[in-house]
């Protein structure tokens, strides 16, 4: 709906007043607010909003389990733009047109790494349904075939990028030197997402398995340990040019660490005591 309406508010089309960026906005809050009542109609569809003592029991323990997760997990989330602010910011040290090709850089990375993201949204459901029965094993084969799949894919787009990264450029940018900077950071950090591609799969597999604190460990410290101080001392050492291979190295360790967890941890899933009652075993 907020896609359908945008462009209709923008520019002005057919009935719809032209109010450009405040047209984005009033898109964005009424499809939000669409989404919104719907959402409550089905709650109350589905009986969900009445309310009872055993009800709010039953709700207070299960908001007290999603919050144990979702706490670290949203943490987790944050930290990765939190850590490419801190990069724009070493970026920033440098002039206007490396930070015109690194925010040009992050866009384009955005969309190639959805693939990976993909991946890492199977993961959980994957890890938590089989490690939850016992199989274990079908959890870390998953997680392996995962690392698989972000190295095809990231092979893939490093070929691509190496081989069009000028023409890339030259479409985001018109600044000669942004355009020289956006196409070097093309050809060296895309083989990197490999690493990125196994932390947030690796990641979302614990928070599957309801440990988030450990998932925050991986991604957090990737974010907060590796990267934002890799693009610190990349620029420090070699400029635009050392930010991206501070970026490769900072993915690849980080990769190489989840890998080597994949293989070592005994990816069970964490149960409360309480939780492990005859009604939820089956027993």
């Amino acid at each position: 709906l907020n896609i359908a309406i945008n462009p209709l508010l923008i520019f002005g089309v057919g009935i719809f007043p032209d109010l450009g960026m405040h047209g984005a906005a009033v898109a964005t809050v009424f499809a939000r607010a669409v989404a919104t009542l719907g959402a409550i109609a089905l709650l109350m569809h589905k009986d969900l909003l009445t309310v009872s003592l055993q009800r709010l029991k039953d709700s207070v323990r299960n908001w007290s389990e999603i919050v144990r997760i979702a706490a670290p997990a949203s943490l987790s989330t944050s930290l990765n733009p939190f850590a490419l602010s801190l990069a724009t910011a070493a970026v920033a040290t440098l002039g206007q047109a490396d930070v015109a090709a690194f925010g040009v850089a992050t866009k384009v990375q955005s969309i190639a790494i959805v693939p990976l993201l993909a991946l890492s949204s199977a993961s959980a459901p994957f890890a938590g349904q089989n490690s939850g029965a016992g199989y274990t094993d079908r959890t870390r084969t998953m997680l392996f075939w995962c690392a698989g799949i972000a190295a095809a894919w990231a092979a893939l787009t490093a070929v691509t990028f190496w081989f069009a990264g000028d023409l890339i450029a030259s479409q985001f940018v018109s600044s000669e030197a942004s355009a020289d900077r956006l196409a070097l950071y093309l050809s060296i950090v895309p083989l990197s997402w490999v690493g990125y591609g196994i932390v947030i799969s690796l990641s979302s597999a614990l928070n599957g398995l309801g440990r988030s604190l450990m998932a925050l460990g991986f991604s957090g410290g990737r974010a907060m340990l590796l990267l934002a101080p890799a693009a610190w001392i990349g620029v420090t050492i070699g400029d635009f040019a050392g930010l991206a291979w501070g970026f490769l190295a900072a993915n690849a360790l980080s990769g190489a660490i989840a890998l080597f967890a994949v293989w070592r941890l005994p990816l069970s899933e964490a149960r409360e005591p309480s939780s492990c009652d005859d009604s939820e075993t089956g027993g």
